[in-house]
């Protein structure tokens, strides 16, 4: 009997997987292309924006920046001049100074050449007598005024707070202009806060936040920030009033400042991978402390501006 064989037909596009070659094809296609396309839009977006010159006047960097305010007094009546800070310098041997902080022999009254030696040690603070690396240069002053550091914090006994700031700092030009709140009887106002003020309930001259009981109730739990055209909607009814300590800039004397602008400074051209000279500068508004003695002495709520020089340089 002879043996019949079925002829089977064979497909050239389907390999040993069982998939067509043209499926397998596309999908490989599709994939490199999502790929190449992906690397090119994700390094886009990645470097929109930058520049090889540095941050441009528009690039602000944001820096939350808790400030801790320390009442103190002379930490060193028998050195030369007032030290109210912790420093980080030599040691009188010698003098009326005797184991005091000097930057020279001229920080040991009555003492003679060389009586101001040793290493760096800190005087004054919870780390008095150890060893410490000054922050600032001694030829700053040729008193004991410098340097401090952070290796030689205050006394946490003489902590009063904390003072949030918002820093924003840029290297371009930036300027605040103050307006009026005649609603309020207030004039220049550049960093609102809700008061029991000129038109409050009881015009106590409390700020929302201020907890003491000589304040309206219900007390909120913290500083309210306002703009004198929408207090209406801004502050609660007991602290209608949106307004400064006294109107202006940096203290009563400034009670007709108008405009603060600080100027910065790009560092320039870093792709050279040296250091460059860069300045950065910031206006930002400081709530109360609600501690008497440093809202009366900073006159807060108000206005805060600085710059900050130091050097800018791309590391790799």
């Amino acid at each position: 009997m002879a043996a019949e064989h079925a002829a089977v037909a064979h497909n050239p596009n389907i390999g040993t997987t069982g998939l067509d070659h043209r499926k397998m094809g596309m999908w490989a296609f599709l994939g490199s292309e999502c790929m190449f396309f992906g690397s090119l839009i994700g390094t886009y977006l990645a470097y929109k924006g930058k520049s090889i010159n540095g941050p441009g006047p528009h690039e602000i960097l944001n820096i939350p920046l808790t400030s801790e305010l320390y009442l103190d007094g002379d930490l060193f009546p028998n050195a030369p001049g007032i030290q109210v800070c912790p420093v980080c310098n030599r040691t009188c041997n010698a003098g009326s100074n005797l184991n005091g902080p000097c930057n020279s022999d001229a920080g040991c009254p009555g003492a003679g050449a060389g009586s101001c030696a040793g290493s760096n040690v800190c005087h004054g603070g919870p780390n008095d007598g150890n060893g410490c690396t000054p922050a600032d240069s001694a030829t700053l002053g040729t008193t004991n005024s410098f340097p401090t550091s952070l290796d030689c914090p205050p006394p946490p006994a003489n902590d009063i707070g904390g003072l949030p700031i918002a820093f924003d700092l840029t290297t371009g030009t930036t300027s605040k202009t103050a307006v009026n709140n005649p609603t309020s009887a207030q004039n220049n106002v550049f960093c609102g806060y809700c008061r029991d003020g000129f038109t409050g309930p009881t015009g106590t001259g409390c700020f929302a936040g201020d907890q003491a009981v000589t304040c309206p109730a219900p007390r909120p739990a913290a500083p309210i920030a306002c703009t004198p055209a929408t207090q209406a909607t801004d502050c609660p009814a007991e602290y209608p009033d949106c307004v400064e300590r006294s109107g202006g800039a940096f203290g009563p004397g400034g009670i007709g400042a108008r405009t603060i602008t600080e100027n910065g400074a790009p560092a320039g051209n870093l792709t050279d991978g040296a250091g460059h000279a860069s300045t950065l500068g910031s206006i930002f508004c400081i709530q109360p402390t609600f501690t008497a003695t440093v809202d009366v002495v900073g006159d807060l709520p108000g206005p805060g501006a600085v710059t900050l020089s130091g050097t800018a340089q791309l590391l790799p």
